[in-house]
């Protein structure tokens, strides 16, 4: 218990961080409105013309609520951590970390959960109240087996999203500046996530390829979860399937972490 009380004090640390810039990612949120907006009615025309009502299996409220959510979920899942990890690798911060008796990925990992805590809090009551909506308006009928299914998946999701992060900041050992590599990754991995558009407008082939990645676990099993489009057993079997990425993913980001501290510690002399 003691050597986690320095994993707690990170995870404190990332509170306060959250909370000193929580107007910044208000402001964030907030910025979300004209691109689903847009959303909005881009499929509100789609459906429009659809003689069925159904567009990629997905209902016309099932589509404009996986907007919503998922727009929420990636906001909250989103990095970050990145660009904190290169500061530390360019500018010889990590040094420290190698003298202390403190692991450099479980502290990362711990400011990471406390930064996100308060946002989570936030996002969990925005979508609680647009479920409520939902259930009155729309008879969406997600009860609380939902929610509490969809607390675990984004805590797992966060997980995911920080390990592939911290692993795409390891390129900092051999590339000096890396941004423009973070900026392009970022825009990637929020579309093959789902956070963008869901994935099956992409097709069978292109989804067989993604259910091979672990993006898709972070934000488009979240969002269905919330969607009403999955059964039970999808869901416990999502929630398996997360689990199994996070251990990859610590094994890789291991592997690339043990490479990268040889070149750094060349580097350092």
């Amino acid at each position: 218990m003691k050597g986690m009380q320095k994993y707690y004090e990170a995870f404190s640390l990332g509170l306060q961080s959250s909370m000193e810039y929580r107007f910044d990612f208000l402001l964030g949120l907030i910025s979300v409105i004209f691109p689903l907006t847009i959303q909005i009615f881009l499929w509100t025309g789609i459906f429009s013309s659809s003689q069925s009502g159904i567009v990629y299996g997905y209902t016309y409220h099932q589509m404009l609520s996986y907007s919503v959510f998922a727009a929420l979920i990636s906001k909250l899942v989103s990095g970050g951590v990145e660009w904190e990890v290169v500061a530390d690798i360019k500018n010889g911060g990590l040094s420290k970390y190698m003298v202390k008796p403190i692991g450099y990925l479980p502290y990362r990992i711990s400011c990471f959960l406390g930064q996100k805590s308060i946002n989570a809090l936030l996002i969990f009551t925005i979508i609680c109240i647009l479920l409520l909506v939902l259930n009155i308006y729309f008879g969406f009928g997600i009860g609380f087996d939902h929610l509490f299914i969809f607390v675990i998946s984004i805590i797992l999701s966060l997980v995911i999203n920080f390990l592939i992060y911290f692993s795409l900041a390891a390129i900092a050992f051999w590339i000096h500046e890396a941004w423009g590599v973070f900026v392009f990754m970022g825009v990637v991995v929020n579309i093959v996530s789902g956070g963008v558009f869901p994935l099956d407008i992409f097709g069978d082939t292109l989804n067989n390829i993604f259910r091979l990645l672990p993006f898709q676990y972070t934000i488009f099993f979240s969002t269905n979860v919330l969607n009403g489009r999955l059964t039970g057993q999808e869901m416990i079997h999502g929630l398996f399937i997360q689990t199994i990425w996070i251990g990859i993913m610590f094994g890789v980001t291991n592997i690339i972490w043990k490479l990268g501290m040889k070149k750094y510690i060349a580097v350092g002399g």
